[in-house]
């Protein structure tokens, strides 16, 4: 994996779910885990990708002077082993059956956008999200931005899968944010690797460090994340679990989970309910499709996970 060139899937502006009140959304490009049920597949990969979207062709045949030959029609098809990313077909199609995933942009860039938006984040208490894929394996660019924007007085909320190295510019960057979001998704080790390729054992010793060092401090309450009335002394953590059902959002791995936060401390968490509309895209950029649920989690499931995480309180899950 290239961590020198990071590439940003997607900026969002105006968001309200990255975080405490309206921000701008960065999605890093680039993963260390490569979940079966992953939420933002365009993020996984750290390179430049082309999303293929058949049902908007309008058979136009533009797209055909692709110089690796790797778009035949008809119908239009792509072949990714050709593709050679030359971006010929997204230039030349006027509906947007191709897209390139992902772009470079200067840190110059991310700043200015960010002190566009400083009126928005200053009343509303929002500020910058760092998001993925996964943010820390470009640590020179991230801490690059985070302390630039934070020069401007403009906060920074980072989203984190953990598996990282704590290195001591990870540790600077930790320790410069307002708010970290540490997704803790398996607790069974086996389990972890199955679905996510990579073991936890990084994951949760990371997340026992930052608590015991105190490079953290863990809120006791949502209203501690309202930074439109308060700034805190030290970065505040909220541990996330990604509800996937037969897999995370099981009573087995919800109650593991929740022994391991009561041990730690923890007191208020949150969970990010199964959203199935990752497949079409997944579907677009031509990966395998490893997990097969396509509905939304139903009321019985979410009241299970009400029940058995009932000791904790929750950012924004109802």
């Amino acid at each position: 994996m290239n961590n020198t060139i990071p590439i940003i899937c997607d900026i969002k502006q105006n968001s309200l779910d990255d975080g405490p009140g309206i921000r701008t959304v960065l999605f890093f490009k680039g993963c260390p885990l490569a979940c079966a049920w992953c939420q933002n597949p365009e993020a996984q990969d750290c390179q430049q990708q082309i999303a293929f979207q058949r049902d908007k062709c309008i058979k136009c045949s533009e797209c055909i002077p692709c110089q690796a030959d790797a778009i035949t029609y008809p119908p239009v098809e792509i072949s990714r082993e050709l593709c050679n990313l030359c971006t010929a077909c997204v230039d030349a199609c006027p509906a947007g059956v191709f897209k390139l995933a992902g772009k470079f942009h200067e840190v110059s860039e991310i700043v200015a956008l960010a002190r566009e938006n400083k009126t928005f984040y200053t009343n509303s208490g929002g500020g910058l999200t760092l998001s993925g894929g996964e943010p820390l394996i470009f640590p020179e660019y991230v801490l690059d931005v985070v302390e630039q924007v934070n020069a401007d007085g403009i906060g920074v909320v980072l989203e984190t899968c953990g598996h990282v190295k704590l290195t001591p510019t990870v540790k600077r960057i930790l320790a410069s944010v307002q708010l970290i979001y540490y997704d803790v998704k398996i607790m069974d080790v086996a389990l972890h690797e199955q679905y996510t390729g990579a073991s936890n054992a990084l994951i949760l010793q990371n997340l026992e460090e930052i608590i015991r060092d105190e490079i953290v401090m863990l809120p006791e309450s949502k209203e501690m994340l309202d930074f439109k009335t308060r700034n805190p002394d030290k970065p505040l953590l909220v541990p996330r679990i990604p509800l996937v059902p037969g897999i995370t959002a099981t009573p087995e791995n919800l109650k593991a989970t929740a022994s391991f936060f009561h041990s730690l401390g923890i007191r208020l968490i949150d969970v990010l309910p199964y959203n199935p509309l990752w497949i079409k895209k997944a579907e677009t950029l031509g990966m395998p499709i490893n997990y097969g649920v396509t509905t939304w989690m139903d009321k019985a499931q979410l009241a299970m996970v009400r029940e058995t995480l009932k000791g904790f309180k929750f950012d924004r899950f109802k």
